[in-house]
This record gives structure tokens, C-alpha cells and sequence, in this order.
């Protein structure tokens, strides 16, 4: 009797190692709050090609670091400004020739700039947060439709703008809001980055009994909207992903109120996608690999956890 020939199920093993050292320092100087840090990472992988058994070996090494200078007023303005640097190994394969050879993806490097505004109003709890961001990024990878490989971009840059409010409105009621709006422009297509949106925004509200029978239960919910995406070009042009918005809730309650040797635990369960909402939540569509692929997001999800706290 004679058997065929094994092939292996997975075309290619891949090894990598990742040691980083890292120091931080802050200084405060009355309302002045600077704070430095530097990390220093080395990396190395080591790539198997199963059929041919031709092995491809990757090491780098990459100094980053992060500065930042925040000021409290009196009266609770804190404005703030920072400027970071980041390197980001990556795991995957990528194709430069449309999938006739393959090379492990090479590690994302960028830079960030960030400034912004933190006010506490004062004599109430309620703080607002503004920020207006710049971030670059060099070999970003985008994946190819069903294909097993991705390809990476030259230059990715994000411009964008965010604002936060948290509020406790009354007695154990906390509201808290948020929009975040942002371009992401591939520099090597001339295009959005595939897969980056522009924007989202969120409110949600929860409420904790503070006496009475059901002291320490708490319910809350709220939304959140998510703005059109880029998907990519078709045959036909631009796919865009449609905007949508999805409600969740949740519960909770401190267990400490039926037993005092229950302190600290708690029980919890929420659901995301209340009402069971279908939507697209994806698309990516290649003109040039005659591929086009859109996907449906999460339907209802409910989680239920005990937790402990001290």
C-alpha cells in the first residue's frame, strides 16, 4: 500500500522575540506637570516557507520616546500638548507582486502630536475634555479580501478632533458623551486608508441606587454611532460602508448589600446590540484583485460576569 504525500496545512512558521527597556520620569513644578519617557525595543523573527524550506530572518531595533507638558489653573482649565514616537512589530505575511512571493510584514513606525484642553468646572463634578491630534505612520498593513496576505502602505497620516463629557448630573446618575471626528489619507493610493472611518460618537448614561431597598443596584444604557468608512474601490468607484448606530445596556449591582462578607464583589451583565440591529460593519473592495467583500457586524451579545475588587 503506498500513501501520498503529507503537505503541511500551514505554508509558513513564523518565530519572533520582542525585549523592550523602558524609563519614565515626571516633574511637578506648582501647576506644571512635564513628564519624559524613552523605551528602547529589539525585535527579531525567523520565517519558515514549508515547501521549499527557505527561511527569510528579520532584526530591528527602534528607540521611541514621549514628552509631555500639562498646566492646572486655579480656576480648572488644564491645557495640555504632548508629542510621542512609536514602533510596532507585525505579525503577517505580505506580498509586494500580487501573492507570487511572500515576506514577513516589517514594523510600523509613527509619530504623534496631541494638544488639548481638560476643564474641571468648578464646584461641580463635571469635566470636559477637547483634543486635536496629528498622527503619521509608515508600513500599515491592509488586508486583501479573502486573499492570505496583506500588502503595506507607504505613509499613513490621521488628522482628527475629540471631545468628552462626564458629568455626575445627580445622585449616582453619571452621564458621560463623546465625538470623535478624523481623516485618515493613505499617502501611497492618493485615498482614505481602507477600513478607517470618520468618525463616531457616543452617549450613554447609567444610574446607581444610593438608598432604599435596592441600594447598590445600578442600570444604565445608551448609543453609539459609527460614521461612514472607507471600503475601498470597485469596479464602479468608491464603497463606502453606510453609517449606523447600535444601543446597549447593562446592569449591575454591589452584593455587598445582602451580606457584609460579600464586600468587594460584584455582579454584572450587560448586551451590546440591544435591539438585535442588522448592519454592515465592514467592506473591502479591490478593483485591481477583482475582489469585493462587505461583512455584517455583531448581532446581540450578552455578558454576564462576578467580580471582586480591593
Amino acid at each position: 500500500m503506498t500513501f501520498p504525500d503529507m503537505v503541511a496545512a500551514a505554508r509558513y512558521k513564523a518565530d519572533s522575540h520582542q525585549i523592550g527597556a523602558y524609563g519614565q520620569d515626571e516633574i511637578h513644578w506648582g501647576g506644571l506637570v512635564l513628564n519624559g519617557s524613552l523605551r528602547n525595543d529589539w525585535y527579531r523573527s525567523h520565517q519558515i516557507e514549508r515547501f521549499s524550506g527557505s527561511d527569510t530572518r528579520q532584526r530591528s531595533s527602534q528607540i521611541t520616546w514621549r514628552a509631555s507638558g500639562l498646566y492646572h489653573f486655579d480656576f480648572g482649565l488644564a491645557p495640555y500638548i504632548s508629542y510621542s514616537t512609536s514602533f510596532q512589530p507585525q505579525s503577517g505575511l505580505v506580498s509586494d507582486n500580487g501573492g507570487k512571493t511572500m515576506r514577513q510584514a516589517d514594523p510600523s513606525i509613527g509619530k504623534q502630536l496631541e494638544g488639548g484642553l481638560k476643564y474641571q468646572i468648578p464646584g461641580t463634578p463635571v469635566l470636559l475634555t477637547a483634543a486635536g491630534f496629528h498622527i503619521e505612520q509608515t508600513n500599515v498593513l491592509v488586508s486583501v479580501g479573502s486573499l492570505p496576505y496583506s500588502v503595506q502602505s507607504g505613509k499613513v497620516h490621521s488628522d482628527g478632533f475629540e471631545f468628552e463629557a462626564h458629568a455626575d448630573v445627580y445622585k449616582g446618575l453619571m452621564v458621560t458623551a463623546a465625538v470623535s471626528v478624523q481623516k485618515v489619507h493613505d499617502d501611497s493610493t492618493g485615498k482614505p486608508l481602507i477600513q478607517s472611518g470618520k468618525g463616531n460618537a457616543s452617549l450613554f448614561a447609567f444610574y446607581t441606587m444610593p438608598s432604599g431597598p435596592m441600594k447598590g443596584f445600578g442600570f444604565g444604557g445608551g448609543m453609539r454611532y459609527t460614521a461612514k468608512a472607507y471600503g475601498g474601490e470597485g469596479d464602479n468607484g468608491s464603497v463606502w460602508v453606510p453609517n449606523y448606530a447600535l444601543f446597549d445596556g447593562s446592569i449591575r449591582y454591589d452584593l455587598s448589600n445582602l451580606s457584609p462578607s460579600l464586600r468587594g464583589w460584584t455582579a454584572s451583565a450587560s448586551v451590546r446590540n440591544l435591539f438585535d440591529k442588522h448592519f454592515v460593519s465592514n467592506c473591502m473592495a479591490y478593483a485591481s484583485y477583482g475582489q469585493a467583500f462587505c461583512y455584517y457586524g455583531e448581532r446581540r451579545n450578552a455578558q454576564g460576569s462576578i467580580g471582586f475588587s480591593w
